[in-house]
């Protein structure tokens, strides 16, 4: 059993709150002997300071007597009651003092937010990443303390990265508000922690928020619900159409608000029963003799013959008919077939074609070959 006095205890002015454990309170120990007495306050009968050869000065009075023994490793020395208590001597464990000269740098694998606003601060004054953990073993040394392990210069790295990066992070509500984000997804911040063991589900929940923040990124302005949406515009242009035969309006040349004047006749209209003959002018219209016509004529008849719901090939030499169903049907159909040739008769073709279930299939063969 060891002795230390305790003006050879580490005592800084402020000491962080983590750094070391508070000292145990002294008190007097049970091989101390001796008294201090003070006659008067003369200068030759004051108290003098002596050292104990431990390079610790010990304070001492002339009636004062104080005795030492090393065969059982302990220092025995006066004590007076009116002396600080720092200044008593008090036996020491050898495993106490090891332990409380030796500190650690994370809890549990995790830096704590002292050492991560040192690290900062460290390098705010200009010194290198890759020196900060050389720099706090250093001071560490010389306040006597040990530190067992070390910040590596990808950690500290990270911690700045936290600090003017992460906390400015505006994807969603929870991740504004997360001050808990970590550079590597490591979980090296004791907020990180806390949301491991909110969200057990999540192995990674940083690198959700990471993933989250690539998608908002990956987002063009208009669908990003980050960016200020423009009001909509509900007075978009239509698509231009042409108006079939059937919807067309003509109005007379001559304009009048006035009605027209209706005459109105008593006379009966005339019947005439023939033997089957009829007036030229009641006859129907002459279609066109051409191959074109005769074609279309083909493809009605055949697409009216079959059925609905079989499947259908169809062969033809002409290029109206195979183009006609095909790249010009969707236009012809657009302008109500008023510019087309044979429209009227195009138009009930193609109207039949769209009635049918079953596949048709149209094939431009070589004609008269």
């Amino acid at each position: 059993m060891a002795v230390l006095p305790a003006c050879l205890s580490p005592r800084p002015p402020h000491p962080p709150k983590r750094w070391l454990p508070p000292f145990p309170s002294a008190r007097p120990s049970a091989s101390v002997s001796g008294t201090f007495s003070f006659p008067s306050a003369s200068p030759s009968s004051a108290p003098r300071a002596t050292s104990t050869g431990m390079g610790c000065a010990t304070p001492t009075a002339p009636n004062a007597s104080a005795s030492a023994s090393a065969t059982d490793g302990s220092v025995r020395t006066a004590a007076a009651p009116h002396l600080s208590s720092h200044w008593r001597s008090r036996p020491v464990d050898d495993k106490f003092v090891s332990k409380l000269m030796a500190q650690s740098l994370k809890e549990d694998g995790i830096i704590s937010t002292e050492i991560r606003a040192c690290v900062q601060d460290i390098v705010g004054l200009g010194a290198p990443v890759e020196s900060v953990g050389q720099i706090i073993h250093a001071v560490a040394k010389g306040l006597g303390i040990e530190i067992k392990d070390n910040i590596s210069a990808r950690s500290v790295g990270r911690i700045i990265f936290e600090g003017s990066v992460a906390a400015h992070l505006q994807i969603v509500d929870t991740v504004k508000n997360a001050d808990h984000l970590t550079g590597g997804g490591d979980g090296t911040s004791p907020e990180c922690k806390v949301t491991r063991e909110e969200c057990p589900a999540c192995m990674n929940p940083n690198r959700c928020h990471l993933k989250a923040r690539q998608l908002f990124n990956s987002l063009k302005p208009k669908w990003n619900p980050l960016e200020p949406q423009p009001e909509d515009y509900e007075d978009a242009p239509a698509a231009p159409f042409m108006l079939g035969e059937d919807e067309k309006l003509f109005n007379p040349k001559k304009k009048s608000s006035r009605m027209k004047k209706m005459s109105w006749s008593t006379q009966m209209a005339q019947r005439r029963i023939t033997e089957g003959q009829t007036h030229a002018q009641a006859q129907g219209h002459t279609i066109a003799q051409s191959n074109n016509v005769a074609e279309i004529l083909a493809v009605k008849q055949t697409v009216q013959s079959c059925a609905k719901d079989i499947p259908l090939r169809l062969k033809s030499d002409s290029k109206l008919v195979v183009e006609g169903l095909t790249k010009n049907l969707q236009r012809w159909e657009d302008e109500g077939f008023q510019n087309t040739e044979n429209g009227h008769l195009i138009k009930v073709r193609a109207a039949r074609l769209h009635a049918r279930t079953a596949p048709t299939t149209l094939e431009g063969v070589k004609g008269h070959s």
